[in-house]
């Protein structure tokens, strides 16, 4: 697995900082970067990072929760598709960020495993999550 080169990683970090859809789940909780791990294509190739952030305490956040369909075959440039699904979770203490250095973008915000899910996931019609 290659590692992220400095710029990289400051640049993931920057990605996952000023992102629209993170301060539309977080509104103005201060976040602190708690782990930045690349994230790679089967092969090896960089699509970005994954930054992990802590929030200053646990907190309930509700919003659009931006999410991939992974193409399993990478052949797709970006190799997803990216949408978002409306929940409420619960608990949440930190958040895992997937940033397309390329792409310049969001790909996927998910809370922390410990986090509950309140009530259900809508996803758009029409839409769902694979896995590889």
């Amino acid at each position: 697995m290659p590692a992220l080169a400095p710029g990289q990683r400051e640049r993931a970090i920057d990605i996952a900082e000023r992102s629209h859809d993170l301060r539309q789940l977080v509104g103005q909780l201060r976040l602190q970067v708690i782990g930045v791990v690349p994230w790679t294509k089967s092969y090896g190739d960089l699509i970005g990072g994954m930054v992990r952030l802590r929030l200053p305490r646990r907190a309930t956040l509700s919003g659009n929760w931006p999410i991939l369909s992974y193409d399993c075959s990478e052949t797709r440039i970006p190799p997803y598709i990216r949408f978002a699904y409306r929940a409420t979770w619960i608990g949440v203490t930190s958040v895992t960020v997937l940033t397309d250095i390329r792409a310049n973008q969001v790909a996927a915000i998910a809370p922390d495993p410990g986090a509950r899910l309140l009530g259900e996931a809508h996803l758009p019609r029409g839409q769902a999550s694979n896995t590889c």
